[in-house]
C-alpha cells in the first residue's frame, strides 16, 4: 500500500538552501567590504581569511576525500608570497612602482 507523501512545508529550510544562503551572503560580504569601510586593516583581514578558507576548502578536498597528500597548494601559495614579499623589499629601495611589481608576484 503506497502511502502519498505528505508536504510538511519546510523544504524551504533545508540545509543545502541554508548553506548556499551562507556562501552567497559571504560573497556579497566580500564584495561589498570595501565600499563600506575605509580602514586598510580590516579589508586586509577579511581578505587573508577568504583566502585561507579558500586554501583550507582545497586541502579538504585534496586530502580529506581523496586521500591524496599534496603539499603543492601550499608551496604555491608560500612561494608567491615569498616573491611578494621580496619585491615590495625592493620598492623600498628602488622606488619601483606597484603597477610594476604587480606581474611577478601574481600566480598568473
Amino acid at each position: 500500500m503506497n502511502v502519498p507523501r505528505v508536504n510538511t512545508g519546510t523544504a524551504w529550510a533545508s540545509p543545502r538552501r541554508f548553506q548556499a544562503l551562507a556562501i552567497a551572503l559571504a560573497v556579497t560580504f566580500l564584495a561589498l567590504f570595501p565600499l563600506v569601510s575605509d580602514n586598510a586593516y580590516y579589508q586586509n583581514m577579511a581578505i587573508m581569511a577568504f583566502l585561507l578558507a579558500v586554501m583550507a576548502s582545497g586541502w579538504n578536498i585534496i586530502s580529506g576525500y581523496t586521500g591524496y597528500i599534496s603539499l603543492g597548494q601550499s608551496a604555491f601559495l608560500g612561494i608567491g608570497a615569498y616573491t611578494t614579499a621580496c619585491r615590495a623589499g625592493d620598492a623600498r629601495t628602488t622606488g619601483s612602482p606597484v603597477r610594476s611589481r604587480r606581474p611577478v608576484s601574481s600566480p598568473g
